[in-house]
Formats: structure tokens, C-alpha cells, sequence
């Protein structure tokens, strides 16, 4: 009976001992300088990222979608819900096309010219009989359109090149940022997938494009010119280059886009258990300190996917701004010229006319490339935009 008495005592004076030593840590928990919200936690977090070479990249870019600001700026905007509306990108779009439109126009009169010069000369040496001057006034005006379009399409694989190279850079940036704070959220084995998948993708889908895909453009054009500039018919080459074309890179995107949907879906599916999980165990089975625990790894772990969403969304506004540009400008040159080459055929120019529908339709090309690359991009971040946002 004595023994059961000392054992209640002991037990009750632990009991007093342990309320009052813990009541401290409770009231220094409840004050309101202590408390930590989830603001402070984000712009801790998005002190500690190193936006710099994203900084460079925008600083090479003349584009109104980041004005003066910088990534970081642009992201604590989208973070403050202040990602403009649809009426003022539709408002850039339409300014970028006039203006790219504007451009190209003397480029497409000039052509005109030429043609109009060129068969008003052939119409008058026809009438004096002097085949062979008509024979090498027509290859001088043939020669000088081609002068024209190579100088505007040469100026046009550079911009692409450049776009190209810039958004691979920005995959090589971006994507470590984005899987970083993915771990941090514990979805490691979203990371586990996507981390080597993403590697792969950004050196060797990316130097396909720019090493295979970008030369057999700039060689369907060569061929394109030689098929017209002599009596041997290459067409068949660029047919040929064309499906190698189409083949080669609708196997890349079903790869890439195909095997980041179905690994992000499976791996996505299995960090949600997991996620899940252990805040269920850190709350129940952590006696007293549990609750808070969960509280602060939730806090965290929401801090991390705002900014993992943030710098997302801030990414795909960069690759707009990137490849808005030289897209619109092979668009409306592809245009052009098919427009172009419909006026000329109708005064008589039938060669120059054949001429400028071919490198419209080689264009296409270009467009597939800048579209397909940014595409790829964009698709990805989307994938990771949707992974891990549980909290």
C-alpha cells in the first residue's frame, strides 16, 4: 500500500514538474513575434534561390513582358496573383505582328519589283526573237530574289538559333530549381523520375534539334534554290528531307512528352501516399510536439510549392517572351511569300512564283523547330507546376 502511495506521488509531482517546465514553451509559442506565417517563410526561401543567370537572359530580351523588372521581381508577382489578363498579351501578340509585318514588307514589294521587271524584259525580248538574252535576264532576276530571300531567311535561323539556345538554357536553369523544391516537399520520387529525364532532355533532345533538325532546314533550302537554278529536278530530296523531318521530331515529342506524363503521373501518385503519411505519423505518433511539427512541415512544404508554381508559371512567360519574336517573323514571311508567289504567278512570273512557294513550305520547318522546342518546355514545367500540390 506504502509503495503504491509513493508511486501515485512520484508520478503526480512528475506530472506538476513536466506542466510548468512546458508552459513556457507554449506561451513563447502563442506570442505574436514568434509566430512564423507562411509570407515570411516564402521570402525566406526566395532569398536563398540565385535567379542571376536568368537575370542575364532577360536582360538580353527587348520584350514588355518583363518591362525592367527581374525573374525574382516577376515571380513575387505572380506570387501576388499579378499575371496580367489575356487582353493585354492578345494586345502584345497583335503589336508584335504588325511590327514584325512591317518589317518584312519591303522585303516582299522588292520581290515584286523584280518579278514585274523581269517579265515586262522577257515579254519584250520575246518579241525580237533573243531567246538566250531572255534565257539570262530571267536567271539574273531569279538570282536576285534568291539574294533576297537567303539574306531574310539566313537573318531568320540566327534569331532561331538564338531562341533555341536560350531555351535550352533556361531548361538547364529552371528545372534544377523547380525539382530542388520538389524534394523539399518530399516528393522525391517525382524527383527520382524526373531529375535523369530531364538531363536527357535538355542535352541530347535539345542538341538534336539544334545539330540535325536546324541543318536539314538550312539543306532543304540549298536544294531548294539548286532545283530552280538548274534543269535538274531536286524535289524529291526536299520531300525527302521533309519526312525525315516530320518523323524525327514527332518521335522526339512522343518520347519526351509520353514518358514525363505517365513517370510525373505514377511518381506524383505515390509522393501523395507518402507525403500524406508521414504527416499523419509526425501527428500522431510524436506525443505533445507532434501537432506542431506537422504544422511547420506543412508550412514549409506549402512555401515550396507556391514558389515551385511561381517560378513555373515565370518560366513560361520567359520562353513566351523568348520565342514570341522570331515565331511571328517566320509566320508572316511564310505568309508572304505564299501571298507573294499567288500575285506573281498571275502576271506570268510562273519560275520566281514555284520558287517562293517552296521556301514558304521549307519554312514550315523553321516554325516546327521554335514550336516544338518551346512547346516541349512548356509542357514540362506544366508537368511539374502539377506534381506535389498536396498542401
Amino acid at each position: 500500500m506504502k509503495k503504491r502511495v509513493k508511486i501515485v506521488l512520484s508520478l503526480a509531482i512528475f506530472l506538476v514538474v513536466a506542466a510548468i517546465g512546458c508552459q513556457p514553451v507554449w506561451a513563447d509559442f502563442e506570442n505574436d513575434d514568434t509566430v512564423i506565417t507562411l509570407d515570411e517563410t516564402t521570402q525566406e526561401m526566395l532569398s536563398n534561390i540565385d535567379f542571376s543567370s536568368l537575370d542575364e537572359i532577360i536582360s538580353e530580351l527587348d520584350s514588355p513582358m518583363f518591362k525592367s523588372s527581374t525573374f525574382l521581381e516577376k515571380v513575387q508577382s505572380v506570387l501576388d496573383g499579378e499575371t496580367g489578363d489575356i487582353g493585354s498579351y492578345l494586345e502584345l501578340i497583335i503589336r508584335v505582328f504588325f511590327s514584325e509585318f512591317s518589317a518584312i514588307v519591303p522585303l516582299l514589294i522588292s520581290i515584286v519589283i523584280v518579278a514585274v521587271l523581269c517579265g515586262l524584259i522577257l515579254s519584250i525580248r520575246a518579241r525580237v526573237g533573243e531567246e538566250s538574252v531572255g534565257k539570262l535576264v530571267g536567271f539574273v532576276c531569279y538570282g536576285m530574289v534568291v539574294v533576297l530571300i537567303g539574306a531574310s531567311v539566313f537573318s531568320l535561323v540566327k534569331n532561331v538559333t538564338n531562341a533555341v539556345f536560350s531555351i535550352k538554357e533556361q531548361m538547364d536553369i529552371v528545372f534544377p530549381i523547380m525539382l530542388t523544391l520538389l524534394a523539399s516537399v518530399g516528393a522525391s520520387s517525382s524527383v527520382s523520375v524526373f531529375q535523369p529525364m530531364f538531363a536527357v532532355m535538355s542535352n541530347v533532345v535539345m542538341q538534336i534539334f539544334t545539330y540535325f533538325l536546324l541543318p536539314l532546314f538550312s539543306l532543304a533550302f540549298v536544294f531548294c534554290i539548286l532545283s530552280h537554278v538548274s534543269d535538274i529536278k531536286l524535289t524529291k530530296f526536299n520531300s525527302l528531307f521533309s519526312s525525315v523531318f516530320k518523323w524525327s521530331a514527332g518521335t522526339l515529342f512522343s518520347l519526351c512528352l509520353g514518358s514525363a506524363a505517365i513517370g510525373g503521373a505514377m511518381a506524383g501518385s505515390f509522393d501523395s501516399v507518402s507525403i500524406k503519411a508521414t504527416r499523419f505519423a509526425l501527428k500522431s505518433y510524436i506525443p505533445v510536439l507532434g501537432g506542431y511539427i506537422n504544422d511547420g512541415f506543412s508550412l514549409v512544404a506549402a512555401s515550396g510549392v507556391l514558389i515551385k508554381n511561381a517560378i513555373g508559371v515565370t518560366g513560361i512567360i520567359l520562353a513566351v517572351s523568348v520565342v514570341l519574336y522570331p515565331l511571328i517573323s517566320v509566320i508572316i514571311l511564310s505568309l508572304g511569300l505564299k501571298f507573294v508567289a499567288s500575285i506573281i504567278e498571275s502576271i506570268g512570273g510562273g519560275e520566281i512564283a514555284s520558287f517562293l512557294s517552296d521556301v514558304s513550305n521549307v519554312l514550315g520547318m523553321l516554325t516546327a523547330i521554335l514550336a516544338g522546342v518551346s512547346f516541349l518546355y512548356i509542357a514540362n514545367i506544366g508537368i511539374l507546376i502539377s506534381t506535389a500540390n498536396i498542401f
